[in-house]
């Protein structure tokens, strides 16, 4: 599977695998299922409430339409599709994809799939180096594969004891951001210690944390970075719990529909 490396506004690059060609046309078959689902919705009730047919085409096109563009904006760069299959669409700088970049996509939809059966598609991201499609090329985003265990959420979200005791105040300076960034760089660095590449990635993180807290410090930049998570976990501790428990809440409910994000 082709990688994508993507260098932070702190000089650290992380590595994302690209969606494959088969990862997206699944995700496009799952979503065409909740189409039907829809579809046979939208039957049910024209048929109790009596509507007529240009109203029939209204709540069944419409939605479909606008169906891509309105899940990548309000669900983070996945549709019910690309969430069940773990991939998001995400700009090839790194940052999160702009109400700009989906609505540029979502327009070049017309010609990369609707028009030529998604031909138009499948060549342009077999051809890309970036596995971008005709409307990523124009958006400047790619679609990449989220694995569980390249997640860095977890490695955050984790409660820690009333009487812990910061280990540097500093850690208030870090944003959300910049913790996902050091989760991330953590996971990479735990998966293979012996790597020059990730000891050289987790030696760059601890420079930039240590730049943003103002401070330099003589210990291991694993200790380190882990001791600046734990400090985020404690100072955030009643928005994380939130995040968490609704976390365990949506997981429940896909539990319970044999779905697993």
């Amino acid at each position: 599977m082709e990688n994508i490396h993507i260098q932070t506004t702190h000089n650290v690059t992380l590595h994302y695998a690209i969606a494959s060609v088969g990862d997206r046309i699944l995700a496009t078959l799952i979503d065409w299922l909740f189409f039907v689902a829809y579809f046979i919705f939208v039957f049910v009730l024209i048929d109790i409430l009596n509507l007529e047919s240009d109203v029939t085409v209204y709540f069944m096109l419409l939605p479909i339409a606008i169906y891509h563009l309105l899940l990548e904006i309000i669900n983070n760069g996945q549709s019910f599709g690309k969430k069940i299959m773990q991939i998001k669409v995400m700009r090839a700088d790194g940052a999160e994809a702009s109400l700009s970049n989906y609505l540029i996509r979502w327009i070049f939809r017309l010609v990369d799939i609707t028009l030529f059966s998604g031909m138009v598609a499948i060549v342009s991201i077999l051809m890309s180096n970036k596995g971008q499609r005709l409307g990523d090329m124009a958006a400047g985003t790619t679609v990449v594969k989220l694995n569980k265990q390249d997640n860095p959420y977890p490695q955050f979200l984790k409660k820690i004891p009333d009487n812990y005791q910061l280990a540097y105040p500093q850690s208030s300076k870090i944003s959300e951001k910049d913790i996902k960034i050091i989760a991330n760089v953590l996971q990479q660095f735990r998966s293979n210690r012996s790597s020059p590449k990730n000891n050289e990635l987790i030696g760059k993180a601890k420079l930039a944390a240590e730049k943003l807290m103002d401070i330099q410090v003589q210990l291991h930049p694993e200790l380190f970075l882990q001791k600046v998570i734990n400090d985020y976990n404690f100072l955030h501790k009643s928005e994380l719990q939130e995040v968490t428990d609704l976390l365990r809440k949506t997981s429940t409910e896909l539990d319970e529909n044999n779905l697993h994000i």
